[in-house]
């Protein structure tokens, strides 16, 4: 290798480790990251909004959050047996001159619904905000795999994301693939899949909140808590979310 080739080696290492330094994961408590309202007006004076400005890979203790980037709305649902879910530690990516805070303004279980807590990421230049929803239920997430976005189609190929929030859960998260079809009413039927060793797509059955374990559940919309006379030890009432956008309260059942 001559001298030209080693120093083009040298230079595109030294990019990457250079990028390296500058995007890391940095983690905080919640509590820390809250500032004042002063505060919070002072850096929107001096900066422009910026919506291409994006808040990646979030987690609160260690769990990812929904977010919808095309709402500004993060999603935060909160394990019910743990110490730490009013104050979760908060990591995301960044770099050194990305920073990210709340406004002052505690979780507590009064907030949990539909109240809207206020998140900022901000450079010197630009910033942007987001709202925090806070739920009492899990959350299932589908992510549309269809290359082609059709919205007329009945049926698609999805990708799932379920955590479980609830006490005591042995498993709080779970994935696959499957189908997922679109009934009337804006109901659903979804059917779990997965690859075999052989490359053959079978069932893929899993026990969803305790369920009887299952490849196929229904989705059924909860127009409000009262109409369906919700009570706390109903542990099947779920946030549906489709590629992060919010679709409502759900009842999950296993399919008959």
């Amino acid at each position: 290798m001559n001298r030209k080739k080693i120093l083009i080696v040298i230079i595109f290492f030294t990019i990457l480790i250079i990028t390296g330094l500058l995007i890391i994961t940095r983690t905080d408590s919640y509590n820390s990251l809250s500032i004042s309202q002063e505060k919070w007006d002072s850096i929107l004076e001096k900066r422009k909004e910026n919506l291409t400005l994006e808040i990646e890979n979030i987690r609160f203790n260690e769990y990812d959050l929904i977010v919808d980037n095309s709402n500004s709305k993060l999603y935060y649902s909160i394990i019910n047996d743990n110490d730490s879910s009013y104050n979760p530690s908060v990591s995301y990516k960044t770099n050194n001159k990305t920073k990210l805070v709340v406004l002052k303004d505690e979780l507590d279980e009064s907030k949990i619904g539909d109240y809207e807590f206020k998140i900022m990421i901000y450079n010197n230049s630009s910033y942007r905000t987001y709202r925090l929803v806070c739920t009492r239920f899990p959350i299932l997430n589908i992510t549309n795999k269809d290359k082609e976005n059709d919205s007329s189609k009945q049926s698609i190929l999805m990708q799932m994301y379920f955590f479980d929030n609830l006490k005591n859960s042995s498993n709080r998260i779970l994935r696959s693939d499957g189908i997922l079809n679109i009934e009337n009413n804006n109901n659903y039927k979804m059917h779990l899949e997965v690859l075999s060793p052989g490359r053959n797509i079978r069932d893929n059955v899993i026990s969803i909140m305790g369920m009887e374990p299952s490849s196929r559940y229904d989705l059924t919309k909860i127009n409000s808590i009262q109409e369906n006379r919700f009570k706390n030890e109903d542990k099947h009432i779920i946030e549906l979310f489709i590629d992060n956008k919010y679709k409502g309260l759900y009842k999950i059942e296993v399919m008959k």
